[in-house]
């Protein structure tokens, strides 16, 4: 005799192929009856639409989208309820996946002398999902950047090639994509050898915010003669950790997963014989985090029960409590949440 509990739904960021049947999955455990949807918050009348069904003995949603496939492109929510109450999925966005295609343009040659810092874009396609994007040329010199451009610290005469070629990776069909291949011309006319400078990101300062247990890239690539990259955090050698990666040449600091013992100031210099540079990046990690979770509840009738939500994070959350997906008024905030 409880209120049932959603045992199966579809991923947060959902993306379908509206060639197929596009389906969303909402199944519940405890005898729920029925099953409805919310659609950008309002009631989704799946009787009522032609193109859409939900499957008998769950609520998983079937849209058949023949004609004009973009109108289900929103943000669902799937509701199960019995006679004790209702259980809310996760708000899950739908997205169409549409076949990624780049411009078939003709890119004028580039043209550069000897010595200089070089960046071929690469601006692939935005997906949804978002594309893994490579180059074929990667060395100390050479390297691609977070944002997927390439980046040359000082060109060669050899850098003379007729077919650079950014690749993007769809992951959602594996499907691969090449933009058209550019030219790049290394004038014989050497440039003065330089000190460092920054290619990116660009000033002596910047800051990232990220999300608690999202991928944290930091990024340091510089222009000139063979410069050399060291990484300090608050003023201390960076100490790599399993938990990290050092990649393209110590450019790039991988962390997977971000955590609160990632805050501080990392500052990346760049060195050569001609001089240094240094570039501080601030590292801010946002998320909430429990301090002690709400469990189930069980009661007799007129047995009292206490649920208890503590959180903390930085910024510092606030707190909302619902009942069957309903917020629960600040006036009731005492009955429901002391005595509950």
């Amino acid at each position: 005799r409880q209120p049932p509990t959603i045992i199966k739904q579809s991923m947060k960021e959902h993306i379908v192929d509206p060639k197929d049947t596009m389906v969303i999955e909402c199944e519940a455990k405890g005898n729920p009856h029925p099953f409805s949807w919310r659609r950008n918050g309002k009631y989704f009348n799946v009787a009522r639409d032609s193109q859409a069904s939900m499957r008998r003995r769950s609520g998983t949603l079937d849209i058949y989208a023949r004609n004009n496939p973009e109108q289900y492109e929103a943000e669902y929510q799937c509701i199960a309820s019995n006679e004790y109450g209702s259980a809310y999925s996760n708000k899950i966005r739908l997205q169409l996946y549409g076949a990624p295609v780049w411009p078939r343009e003709i890119l004028e040659p580039v043209v550069v002398s000897a010595g200089l810092p070089l960046v071929l874009s690469c601006d692939p396609p935005p997906g949804p999902p978002k594309p893994e994007t490579y180059w074929m040329s990667s060395d100390r010199r050479v390297s691609m950047g977070v944002n997927g451009d390439l980046y040359f610290s000082n060109v060669l005469i050899n850098d003379s090639v007729a077919d650079y070629c950014c690749n993007a990776r769809f992951p959602y069909k594996n499907v691969i994509q090449q933009k058209m291949p550019v030219v790049v011309k290394v004038l014989s006319r050497t440039v003065a050898e330089a000190a460092p400078t920054w290619l990116s990101p660009t000033g002596s300062s910047s800051s990232i915010l990220v999300l608690l247990g999202e991928e944290l890239l930091l990024e340091c690539i510089a222009a000139g003669p063979s410069p050399h990259i060291t990484w300090t955090k608050d003023g201390d050698e960076l100490a790599v950790t399993s938990r990290m990666k050092v990649k393209n040449f110590n450019k790039m600091i991988q962390i997977p997963k971000a955590s609160f013992d990632d805050v501080g100031e990392y500052t990346c210099a760049a060195t050569n014989r001609l001089g240094y540079i240094e570039h501080t990046i601030t590292v801010r990690v946002k998320a909430p985090f429990w301090l002690e979770k709400p469990i189930d509840l069980i009661l007799a009738p007129e047995e009292n029960g206490r649920l208890v939500c503590r959180s903390d994070g930085a910024p510092r959350p606030t707190i909302s409590w619902f009942i069957n997906g309903e917020p629960i008024e600040s006036k009731f905030w005492g009955d429901y949440v002391s005595e509950l």
